[in-house]
């Protein structure tokens, strides 16, 4: 059976908005593996019958991609100068989730010009109805777009690890967003975990160190997932979701269940104009 095949075709029906549901996955500095895990939270999602976007927001080290078994070169530089459409774009990936990136067709020091940002947004507006979930991989760091992007996304997953300097970046970070977006929601996720009550203390040594610095933010735990380098290598190499692997293990029941809590503890919100309109507009408005 094709890997693209194994996905269900019909979401189920208490998904269907007119917008879909925006997640933003970040975690402040890089390595702490929110690539990894936005690729196999969109595969969950997808083998539930939801529809799913990725967007690579690291467009100039795009590698979501590399991880879902896609080899194309997208033309993303010739859609920018209009010379094919945004369908050219949409790429399939193992599982049937679908992807957004840049690939190698652009300059290592890109960044989007204000029209490109402009016509880039009208265009992505004109296929998200197709989309019951968007979820952003975003880039390390806080640049402009990077923080529009979390900031008017409906929930932002932020990724921390026990590395010491991963989780002073995950405090400044959400320190940032919260005073820039009062209420945005932070859900928070432990990856390379040794075990279930260290993942729960990490979490509680965030939210306490928050707490402590009167940093008004809104923080969930969204769940952990357990350290098992071998299969995350077995993925990595595989360039395939950990669900579809032969065996999926105790990795695949942490995303199984990062997604079941996110399902049952989200519920869409409508949106006013058309989604990538307000994500990408100027100024963030």
């Amino acid at each position: 059976m094709s890997l693209l095949n194994l996905g269900t075709t019909v979401a189920p029906e208490n998904i269907r908005n007119e917008s879909p549901r925006v997640i933003s996955v970040s975690g402040g500095k890089g390595g702490v593996g929110k690539t990894f895990f936005s690729v196999n939270f969109a595969t969950e999602l997808r083998s539930r019958g939801y529809r799913v976007l990725i967007f690579d927001g690291d467009v100039n080290l795009s590698n979501v991609n590399l991880l879902l078994h896609i080899d194309e070169n997208n033309r993303f530089r010739d859609f920018l100068d209009k010379k094919v459409g945004i369908d050219e774009l949409v790429r399939k990936g193992v599982g049937g989730v679908d992807v957004i990136y840049a690939g190698d067709d652009l300059n290592d020091n890109f960044s989007f010009s204000d029209d490109e940002l402009d016509y880039f947004a009208e265009e992505l507006s004109k296929i998200e109805k197709n989309y019951d979930f968007i979820i952003i991989d975003t880039q390390a760091g806080m640049s402009d777009m990077n923080r529009r992007l979390i900031e008017d996304s409906e929930a932002a997953v932020m990724i921390a690890n026990q590395e010491i300097t991963s989780l002073v970046d995950l405090y400044k970070t959400i320190k940032l967003l919260a005073s820039r977006k009062p209420g945005l929601p932070f859900q928070i996720v432990v990856n390379k975990s040794p075990n279930p009550e260290r993942a729960v203390k990490i979490f509680q040594g965030v939210r306490d160190t928050l707490l402590a610095n009167n940093v008004q933010a809104s923080v969930q735990f969204l769940g952990f997932i357990l350290d098992d380098p071998q299969r995350a290598l077995a993925s990595i190499q595989k360039r395939t979701p950990v669900r579809l692997l032969g065996d999926s293990g105790s990795l695949g029941g942490c995303f199984r269940l990062v997604a079941d809590t996110y399902l049952k503890s989200n519920r869409p919100k409508p949106s006013p104009k058309p989604l990538f309109l307000s994500l990408f507009s100027r100024g963030g408005k």
